[in-house]
């Protein structure tokens, strides 16, 4: 049933939202309503809101997979309590629910891809969420149906939990882009509900919202987000730069990921998993961050967020330790529900990935401490290279400080590297050295150019929680001496066994 609906009070809504007195209501019988009044609207950022498709349109199914039947569809009806209790379900498994978006069905390869991979992960039960007769239209009138998709999902959930005794806290919604927010809603219909991921949350219609039109820290216990794709739509952006969870993850700074662009896209990849190979032109940012998701869960592969004020910040190295309380950092995938509290919301957290499979890389934080002799400047400017020697292999010659910086001996000095090794534990160190005479230095022809190196280390921030990172740190120091003179263009050694 609805509530002062019709045409008329629609058109008055969208062209004259001051003139609305009451909200409007519309009710889709046992699984609830929705209300839309004037905080949905917004002359910018929210300009149409239409009524929801009929709920038979939309068609909402869901499709569990498990280990017993990896492949088959199950269909599960939560007004048939029958097709849940005699299927593979198992309540006392933790369960995913696996929310596409825009365009896309419960066909798309994706969710395909990251069934097979939870199911790898974890003994879970794995529900594909199908709304495609309700994501293919206009995509105003797609956003409009994410609400009642919502009402659907929470439905399911409610009906696992009163007749099958699932704890929701052992539910995880996941939802890529208008997904993203379909699963928010859902989420304010579930009491208990234990997390939801945001998958890149679409940008359109959702940006600069009040937090109930969108995706935000209170839909669920533990709500976490990854962004991919942050330019405005303007420019072809699909999702958020705008955080919406506990935790926010912005690989690469979250705008432009390694690959996309189009000349570095392969050809298999245009036509494997899109309705048009146009489109994997247009969105392989947007769809990254599915691609990192299933990365992450592959054994060994840790990916790591730090938190940090920007991405220069963290190139730069500021942003290098978990702290003590390991709130500065959290692994991003399903672990970063390992994060410690959840009284911090919208947590800034990067990390850096490259262009192809397996996206994965190895960031190194480098601590160079300086001595400060007599005969020191008290700081010089350049640039160091470094080359790593481990168990599992060797690093050769790689450029940490590229543009020249400050360098202030008797203090410590940080930097960064990113690469797809990892040397495992570091058997020796070499540095190099190149000073910079310019505008910087005011002492001219008569500056000592040297830099006088106590002690080079090394810590792999790959590891989570800050108790593993520091076992994975590995100090450095120069042989029979307290520290190393090292001149212009110059490399110099350092060995672990050399430290007291």
């Amino acid at each position: 049933m609805r509530e002062n609906s019709g045409k008329l009070i629609i058109e008055l809504f969208l062209l004259w939202p001051e003139l609305l007195v009451e909200p409007i209501t519309y009710c889709y019988g046992e699984i609830g309503c929705i209300v839309i009044d004037d905080s949905w609207y917004d002359p910018v950022h929210r300009p149409i809101n239409q009524e929801p498709l009929p709920r038979e349109k939309i068609n909402t199914r869901f499709i569990l997979h498990t280990r017993q039947r990896p492949t088959q569809d199950t269909m599960l009806y939560a007004n048939d309590l029958d097709s849940i209790r005699y299927s593979t379900f198992d309540p006392t498994k933790p369960t995913q629910f696996l929310v596409h978006g825009f365009i896309d069905d419960g066909t798309v390869r994706w969710m395909k891809r990251l069934t097979e991979n939870l199911l790898s992960h974890g003994d879970y039960n794995v529900i594909i969420v199908n709304w495609g007769g309700g994501s293919l239209p206009m995509y105003s009138q797609a956003t409009a149906n994410t609400r009642v998709v919502g009402l659907e999902i929470a439905y399911m959930v409610n009906t696992m939990i009163t007749h099958f005794g699932v704890d929701p806290g052992m539910v995880h919604l996941l939802g890529h882009s208008l997904g993203a927010h379909t699963v928010g809603y859902a989420g304010e219909g579930i009491e208990g509900l234990g997390r939801i991921t945001g998958l890149d949350p679409a940008e359109p219609y959702f940006a600069e919202m009040p937090s109930h039109v969108r995706l935000d820290p209170t839909d669920a216990k533990f709500v976490d987000a990854i962004h991919t794709d942050t330019r405005t739509i303007l420019l072809l952006g699909y999702g958020m730069l705008e955080p919406v969870g506990h935790l926010d993850f912005y690989p690469n700074g979250g705008r432009d990921q390694p690959g996309c662009d189009p000349v570095n896209i392969p050809l298999d990849m245009i036509t494997e998993d899109m309705v048009t190979g146009g489109r994997e032109l247009v969105a392989c940012n947007h769809l990254r961050c599915i691609e990192f998701f299933i990365d992450s869960l592959v054994p060994g592969y840790n990916y790591v967020g730090y938190e940090c004020i920007d991405n220069d910040a963290f190139h730069r190295g500021e942003c290098h330790s978990c702290g003590a309380d390991n709130l500065n950092c959290a692994k991003f995938g399903m672990d970063a529900a390992l994060y410690p509290t959840r009284d911090r919301t919208y947590v800034h957290l990067l990390f850096d990935t490259g262009k192809d499979v397996p996206y994965i890389k190895y960031h190194y934080s480098i601590k160079v401490n300086l001595a400060y002799p007599p005969e020191a400047e008290a700081f010089v400017y350049g640039t160091m290279r470094i080359s790593l020697y481990g168990t599992l292999g060797q690093l050769i010659d790689l450029t940490i400080a590229e543009n020249s910086q400050q360098f202030v001996h008797g203090a410590d000095t940080f930097l960064m590297f990113i690469d797809s090794f990892n040397v495992g534990n570091i058997q020796r160190v070499e540095l190099y050295w190149k000073y910079d005479g310019t505008i910087f230095n005011t002492c001219g022809l008569f500056c000592n150019d040297h830099i006088y190196v106590r002690s080079v280390e090394i810590s792999e921030l790959n590891n989570y929680p800050e108790s593993s990172r520091l076992e994975h740190t590995y100090k450095s120091c120069v042989v029979g001496a307290d520290y190393v003179d090292m001149k212009d263009k110059s490399w110099a050694e350092f060995y672990p066994t050399a430290c007291v």
